[in-house]
């Protein structure tokens, strides 16, 4: 109901009061009415009443609508104001974890410079590639099917590297260069929440050569003599870049016709879940 409405509603109760005061003074009988004034005084004050009784609840109901607008514009604008905030704080965090990422990447390879860790893991895959090729040609010896030559392999490579990294000049130096890695990559895990996208673990896995990225697979075969990071996914590309290590070795790739990356990268899958 409009305002003018119920001002017009106000103002006829108030002029049926003003009618009831003032035939309240009138004799009727002047205007040959012989009933008593009093009734019709009652009748219009009831009349008046039940108006402005009528128009206080409507005044009351216009009253109660606005303040439910004025609650609903103010619970939309706290609503806004915090997403608002939550944005911030998300952007405050994601902030925070960058900075966190790359000053660990940059303090890991400050700390592959600083310690030639270079040459010390080509020094390595060199012994690997060599004792993996002559391993390979043992192997062949033994007539064994396509699937089980393979799958042999990988045990047997696993096994060669878990035994004789210990050996290796500057092992403990290694070991700490992969705990580093390990760590950078759990870092990120651990805070992917906090950012929109996860581009840092790919980042950072293209950052390395691939016989960097090869130490990083195997020790992650050879727990407990290497640390373990349970989150690194093995795929077909990281077997492939175990064996083009070994196949640079001897070009006559003829001898490694039955290597089977798929069931090599199956089989390091396996030994990796069964740590």
């Amino acid at each position: 109901m409009s305002r003018t409405v119920l001002k017009v509603i106000f103002v006829s109760a108030l002029v049926l009061v003003i009618i009831g005061i003032v035939i309240a003074f009138i004799d009727l009988q002047i205007f040959c009415i012989n009933i008593r004034n009093d009734g019709y005084v009652g009748a219009i004050f009831s009349l008046a009443g039940i108006l402005l009784y009528f128009t206080a609840l409507m005044y009351q109901i216009k009253e109660y609508q606005l303040q439910v607008k004025e609650l609903r514009k103010s619970v939309q604008a706290q609503t806004k104001s915090s997403e608002a905030l939550d944005e911030q704080k998300r952007i405050f965090l994601e902030q925070n974890t960058n900075s966190l990422i790359f000053g660990m990447i940059d303090s890991f390879n400050n700390f592959s410079e600083r310690n030639k860790i270079q040459s010390w893991i080509d020094q390595l895959i060199d012994y690997y590639q060599s004792e993996f090729f002559q391993h390979w040609n043992n192997l062949k010896k033994l007539q064994l099917n396509p699937e089980e030559l393979n799958q042999k392999f990988a045990t047997d490579i696993k096994d060669i590297f878990t035994k004789t990294i210990i050996e290796r000049e500057n092992y403990p130096l290694i070991r700490k260069y992969v705990q580093f890695a390990y760590n950078i990559l759990s870092l990120i895990d651990t805070n992917i929440k906090h950012l929109s996208k996860d581009n840092f673990t790919p980042f950072f896995l293209s950052q390395l050569n691939p016989n960097e990225a090869i130490l990083l697979f195997l020790s992650n075969l050879a727990d407990p003599v290497m640390p373990y990071y349970d989150n690194l996914s093995w795929s077909y590309y990281n077997t492939k870049e175990i064996t083009d290590m070994i196949l640079n070795y001897n070009l006559q790739r003829a001898d490694f016709k039955e290597l089977d990356n798929k069931i090599l990268t199956t089989e390091f899958i396996k030994l990796k879940q069964n740590k």
